[in-house]
């Protein structure tokens, strides 16, 4: 009897898999004069990111997409596309049948970009990105101009203005997703803006956003579980233990976390490029030296490609502490960075106890009430 009860079971959930799943097929074809090395193309079938390898022999002009599609639509990515419009370069195509085709001609206009042209059906060029760029056009445009003004880098009154736009934007979209949570698009939009919109909000606000605004039939969905997935995989929980750290520093050694356990750890992650990061390090540097008595070890962690502009950058600011330069962002990774900065404090056994961005401590100031207990 439960052999027949599970059987039933397990014939339902794969029936109900299968349901939410079709076969797709598009075929990719490449007209004379088109350089594929210029092309690339990757699709996402609602349950994963795939790159298509495209074959490298000119002579070879038709390629195939064929995989199972878990959403109502297949999205289909080309970079190496130009389009007429500034604004209008979205790179991103939708496919709700079983069956399309994609054909590349080569643009007279430019040497090395293409133009397409979208044949046979099921392939949209908008179920959604009209109403989305109208609303945001103005606030786009508008960072556009400001972007061509040289003295962006300098004038803080005019990285304000772009500033203030963004997040404009930010709350223009957040709205259209929660009015169009039932619509494929807008569904799709909050999932690639779930890294973006973490640097503004931790992974539980997320969370509860999504619960809010999507029902329950979708957050149950293959695509719907996978959106749940990425929102937890957002952060290191505190009172998680610490990911590896075995990299040379500046000073040629190699510094290694687990050689600190008699130690609590604070590691920042920054960049010389990043103002917010520069501002908060002098408080970390007063931190560094006021616990420095009490076993406190800091370690600064920058993402700069540049070597000698952090060298530099370093010794300018006298910041004495220890440094690593994870240019390959290899650590970012592991300590799942989306932005900096960063803030980590790691007790003695190796566990995060402490994390400025869970904890929405941007002036540090629960940092420093916890270091005066240790």
């Amino acid at each position: 009897m439960r052999l027949i009860t599970f059987l039933c079971v397990l014939i339902t959930v794969c029936a109900n898999t299968f349901a939410q799943s079709k076969k797709v097929q598009v075929k990719l074809v490449s007209h004379p004069g088109v350089n594929k090395k210029n092309l690339s193309i990757m699709y996402d079938n609602g349950l994963a990111f795939q790159r298509v390898v495209l074959s490298k022999n000119d002579a070879s002009n038709e390629e195939m997409i064929e995989t199972e599609s878990y959403t109502s639509y297949l999205r289909i990515t080309i970079v190496g596309l130009y389009k007429e419009e500034i604004f209008d370069n979205n790179e991103d195509f939708y496919i709700s049948s079983e069956s399309g085709r994609i054909d590349f001609f080569k643009n007279p206009n430019r040497k090395d970009n293409l133009k397409y042209k979208l044949l046979l059906n099921g392939i949209l060029d908008d179920i959604g990105q009209k109403n989305h760029k109208n609303a945001i056009r103005k606030e786009v445009n508008e960072m556009a101009a400001i972007r061509q003004n040289p003295t962006l880098a300098t004038d803080e009154s005019l990285r304000k203005i772009y500033n203030d736009k963004a997040i404009l934007i930010q709350r223009i979209e957040q709205n259209l997703v929660k009015t169009h949570s039932d619509s494929f698009y807008y569904q799709e939009m909050f999932y690639k803006k779930i890294g973006m919109w973490n640097a503004d909000f931790t992974e539980k606000e997320l969370r509860d956003f999504y619960v809010s605004n999507f029902d329950e039939k979708f957050r149950k969905s293959v695509y719907g579980k996978r959106i749940a997935e990425t929102i937890a995989d957002l952060e290191l929980d505190e009172g998680s233990i610490a990911p590896a750290i075995s990299q040379k520093a500046l000073n040629g050694r190699i510094v290694d976390l687990s050689n600190f356990k008699n130690h609590y750890v604070l590691i920042d992650f920054w960049a010389t490029d990043c103002k917010p990061c520069i501002q908060k390090l002098p408080v970390i540097q007063t931190i560094a030296d006021k616990y420095k008595n009490k076993g406190l070890v800091t370690i600064l962690i920058s993402s700069d490609i540049d070597e000698d502009d952090w060298k530099n950058f370093i010794i300018e600011h006298n910041l004495d502490m220890i440094h690593i330069r994870d240019s390959e962002e290899t650590l970012g990774i592991f300590w799942k960075i989306t932005y900096i900065p960063q803030t980590f404090l790691i007790d003695k056994e190796g566990k995060i106890i402490y994390s400025a961005k869970a904890s929405k401590d941007d002036n540090l100031e629960k940092l420093k009430n916890i270091l005066e207990g240790i």
